[in-house]
């Protein structure tokens, strides 16, 4: 996984991914439904980033572990989060070992990162922190979708917050054999009538399809696998029906 990324953008995350918002309202509410159905205490998150739910799911009352590869990102979720008791890990979510959970959750595409190797190893290690019938959600980019997106460059977002302009350009290439979405982004910060920021940043994302997904999970040890096309909702888009099915949300049950 490409760190740097989000190491060197980990103070303007909020103001790209979550649109200027501390968390993910939406998200937040799915994942709080299905945790409150299966009757979750605890929680890990093993990709936090600043905390977009980690922190609303210990506001609701949930024991929330909160760990994630970048430091930076921490650090932010920690200031964040002031007054919360949130427990905090740096760590790569391929090899956690923070104890035994109801819960562990990996939102906002962060698997997505992760070789298929790579994956499966944290399904599994997922599983070997999670207590006996425990959840394991994430979400996850649907490889059904991917060749319905656009191959132009293109402004996905241009919002003005008090003095600050902030512009992203976002392109994307897809290549259907190993379903990789190549994305190139350019990020304009400009503060009042300053100078403009300029960050340039390109990632590779692993896409799937619903049964390699359930193969993978049944293989690493996961049962009552329910996949459906309801991941981003905090960014649905009635005048885009494709906004809507990009992302797959994945809830699955340890295999004891």
């Amino acid at each position: 996984m490409d760190l740097g990324i989000y190491t060197e953008s980990a103070d303007i995350y909020d103001d790209f991914e979550l649109r200027g918002k501390g968390t993910s309202d939406i998200t937040n509410q799915k994942i709080i439904n299905i945790l409150e159905k299966n009757s979750v205490k605890t929680v890990l998150d093993m990709s936090c980033g600043t905390g977009a739910q980690a922190i609303a799911l210990a506001r609701h009352g949930f024991d929330v572990t909160a760990s994630d590869l970048s430091r930076e990102m921490i650090e932010i979720t920690k200031t964040k989060s002031k007054g919360l008791a949130i427990q905090f890990n740096v760590g790569d979510m391929q090899y956690l070992d923070l104890g035994k959970f109801d819960a562990v959750i990996s939102m906002f595409n962060s698997i997505g990162h992760l070789t298929k190797e790579q994956l499966f190893k944290t399904l599994v290690n997922a599983k070997n922190n999670l207590s006996k019938n425990g959840l394991l959600i994430f979400d996850i980019f649907n490889r059904d979708v991917m060749p319905l997106l656009p191959r132009h460059k293109f402004i996905d977002q241009a919002r003005e917050e008090g003095n600050q302009f902030l512009i992203r350009f976002t392109q994307f290439d897809f290549s259907r054999p190993e379903g990789i979405l190549n994305t190139k982004q350019t990020l304009l910060i400009q503060k009042g009538i300053g100078k403009t920021k300029t960050i340039n940043r390109e990632y590779d994302l692993l896409t799937y399809k619903r049964k390699e997904l359930k193969f993978m999970l049944g293989e690493a040890g996961y049962h009552n696998v329910h996949i459906s096309d309801h991941g981003l909702a905090d960014f649905a888009d009635l005048e885009n029906p494709l906004v809507n099915m990009l992302m797959h949300l994945v809830v699955a049950v340890k295999l004891d």
